[in-house]
């Protein structure tokens, strides 16, 4: 991650993959009409995996495998922008006979020849990167794991250690509790996802995501959230006190830390058009912001259905 603007907020946005026309328009509006945007960030990293890879964390794609050539033009489209691409290996069911998986080293290997990050959330698959890629950073996802029987100052004292020279993405539970976070050693190197969907301290958050990786692991259906199918409550309509708003992120910034998450999770493109919009955007510039984006959007579309394969003019470049 970027470190070179200590006053600046850096955020990640999500979908990377998925999201790419979307996420390369934002870019696009931002480096042309900055004066839409909050002056106070930088869009540092942009993370998501390939779908139906067995590596990949909490998130169920349903599309198709993409060629590894096709994923690094996009990787080089974002590195184009100033914006680092982390792919996010945080699978956390994963054993050593699963690093051997072809597609997952197909994509490590294309990342690694443009540069970038991969988020990972296991040991095992922290040896095969550090061996096989040495240039690639490793961003420790420890809010994967956070549920497994882990007591607070056992979570702290490991997020200590990894962060000492590495990012970390800490627990969600633990946003806007201070008296947890003045704990931390290296805040310069703690981030936070700033509008999980998940309620509060949700009771199945560890089964869910553990059941979320199994689906990846073998490639069976989409699966659920527990919450709703067992006690029918929909996260979406309880207030969220582990969010952190957008005001309150210089709060933050004031206590050293840098680095934040916009989630993508839910329904995608909605969920993280509303995160740009709430995190980003000045309120007065929604509608131009969106019709930039939109526009951008169609004039993609238009050039991949006249035959053209590019995700972007940059790539041309």
């Amino acid at each position: 991650m970027k470190m070179q603007n200590k006053e600046k907020i850096l955020f990640a946005i999500p979908d990377a993959v998925n999201l790419i026309v979307c996420n390369f328009g934002v870019l696009k509006a931002l480096e042309e009409h900055p004066e839409w945007f909050y002056d106070d960030f930088e869009i540092d990293t942009a993370y998501g995996a390939p779908a139906n890879c067995i590596w990949n964390g909490s998130k169920v794609f349903e599309e198709g495998c993409v060629r590894p050539a096709v994923f690094k033009g996009g990787y080089s489209v974002y590195k184009g922008f100033g914006v680092n691409y982390c792919l996010t290996f945080t699978n956390f069911m994963l054993e050593w006979k699963h690093i051997f998986d072809v597609y997952g080293n197909a994509m490590a290997a294309a990342l690694n020849e443009v540069g970038g990050l991969v988020a990972i959330s296991t040991e095992t698959l922290e040896k095969h990167i550090r061996k096989n890629w040495p240039d690639l950073q490793v961003v420790w996802s420890t809010h994967t794991n956070y549920g497994r029987g882990y007591g607070l100052d056992t979570e702290i004292a490991k997020i200590n250690q990894l962060s000492e020279k590495e990012l970390v993405v800490a627990p969600y539970t633990f946003n806007n509790k201070f008296e947890v976070l003045e704990k931390f050693a290296h805040p310069e190197n703690v981030g936070f996802i700033v509008n999980d969907p998940c309620i509060d301290d949700c009771p199945y958050r560890i089964q869910h995501t553990a059941m979320s990786n199994l689906v990846n692991l073998f490639q069976m259906d989409e699966t659920y959230c527990i919450l709703v199918r067992e006690r029918g409550i929909d996260p979406k309509a309880v207030e969220h006190k582990h969010k952190i708003k957008r005001e309150n992120l210089q709060e933050y910034v004031a206590r050293g830390f840098r680095h934040f998450i916009l989630a993508g999770r839910g329904e995608q493109i909605q969920n993280a058009f509303g995160s740009y919009l709430e995190y980003l955007v000045l309120p007065d510039c929604y509608r131009p912001f969106t019709d930039f984006v939109n526009d951008f959007g169609m004039k993609e579309m238009a050039k991949r259905d006249a035959g053209g394969n590019k995700a972007s003019e940059r790539e041309t470049e």
